[in-house]
């Protein structure tokens, strides 16, 4: 008989080291998935920085360029002649660079 209840403490204990590392499991598991979370929220908010820091920058960029065609325009008004020939002279030079 002695050792029938070792037997059945060992099993007891068999049984309760394995609920022990199940709930273990599952406390590990719901941690990875807060993390997981954790780190979705992080590279969300990254995300939302970068376009809206690239948002910024192709609008500065497009001001840029909008304030580069009005001064280029206002000089045209102010000196049609001198812009024309300008023109002339860029269009003869990409025309001979062309022909090479």
């Amino acid at each position: 008989m002695a050792v029938a209840k070792n037997t059945d403490t060992e099993k007891k204990s068999e049984h309760s080291a394995t609920r022990e590392l199940r709930e273990k499991g599952s406390e590990v598991m719901d941690d990875v998935r807060e993390l997981g979370g954790l780190a979705k929220d992080a590279a969300g908010e990254q995300l939302e920085r970068a376009k809206r820091r690239a948002t910024e920058g192709y609008e500065a960029g497009r001001d840029r360029v909008a304030d580069w065609q009005d001064d280029l325009r206002d000089r045209v008004r102010d000196k049609p002649v001198q812009s024309l020939l300008i023109a002339a002279g860029v269009g003869a030079l990409l025309g001979v660079f062309w022909r090479r």
